[in-house]
């Protein structure tokens, strides 16, 4: 698969500038185009209980109010996006256009943030979202593009990176999960300068069939076998990554049926919470 439609979605009225750098280092390695996409709240539908008792002057005054707010944070947002582009020479595009050239698009709708991320998220090829928070509103966003868009997601650190996808590092436990995210990543790893799979000890034989799978992809990699001992996995797989220069790290998402219960719980809870190099996954 190649990488040519890069999702990244705000939420609220924040232009989060990491994920925007970070994601266009992603476009320019792979001359792909980037679609922003901003969902306004529709007022009308959450100001009903924020209302109640009201006559019905001052509902509308209220929510008009509310609507102007929401259309000056939008236009605002809109005007720091398109002075990024400005600032990094992106041509700003809405139709497909010729090959090999990195450009974006602005999209902004009203209503649910949710649904107009599945219905983006499912015609890219991969979506760009920031690390969240415990108990945060990204959180949903994360889970939302993890489990129901079908496609793998680059999970950013609050720093930006200038260079995403050179230097790879593969976090493998065996998991059908590992297996997607190998897939979703192939585009990334076949245009890699260096890839090394991470296993501990007890999957060192499946690690060894990966990398016989990766090198019918033509990719050229090297096995790193960890002992856990007193250390968790994922604080094993960020020190190796940090060891070996990585820029992306790429590992299954949650084996169980709803993330948010295990948002920050497991493998997954370290490497979200401590990651300071940009994380691939898949479910």
């Amino acid at each position: 698969m190649m990488i040519k439609k890069i999702l990244v979605p705000l939420d609220g009225d924040d232009l989060n500038r990491a994920v925007l750098e970070t994601a266009l280092a992603g476009a320019r390695r792979f001359q792909a185009h980037m679609e922003v996409l901003y969902v306004r709240p529709n007022p009308r539908e959450m100001l009903p209980y924020a209302t109640l008792g009201m006559s019905a002057s001052m509902k509308r005054s209220v929510i008009e109010a509310a609507e102007r707010s929401s259309t000056e944070n939008a236009q605002q947002v809109r005007a720091a996006f398109e002075q990024f582009c400005r600032d990094h020479d992106v041509a700003i595009l809405d139709k497909p256009p010729a090959p090999d050239t990195v450009t974006a698009a602005w999209r902004e709708e009203s209503g649910h943030a949710g649904e107009a991320l599945l219905r983006h998220g499912r015609l890219s090829d991969l979506i760009f979202v920031p690390r969240p928070a415990p108990g945060a509103a990204r959180a949903e966003t994360l889970e939302t593009a993890l489990l129901e868009t079908g496609q793998a997601l680059v999970i950013v650190p609050p720093k930006a990176h200038t260079c995403v996808a050179s230097r790879i590092t593969i976090g493998w436990n065996s998991s059908a999960e590992a297996a997607r995210a190998v897939a979703e990543a192939m585009a990334c790893l076949t245009a890699a300068d260096a890839v090394a799979v991470l296993a501990a000890r007890k999957r060192a034989a499946s690690a060894g069939e990966l990398l016989d799978y990766l090198g019918w992809h033509g990719v050229k990699a090297e096995l790193k076998i960890f002992e856990v001992g007193s250390r968790s996995v994922g604080e094993v797989l960020l020190k190796e990554s940090h060891a070996l220069g990585a820029d992306l790290l790429v590992i299954g998402g949650y084996t169980h049926a709803r993330a948010r219960q295990l948002l920050f719980g497991g493998v997954t809870s370290h490497v979200l919470k401590h990651a300071d190099i940009p994380v691939l996954m898949a479910h």
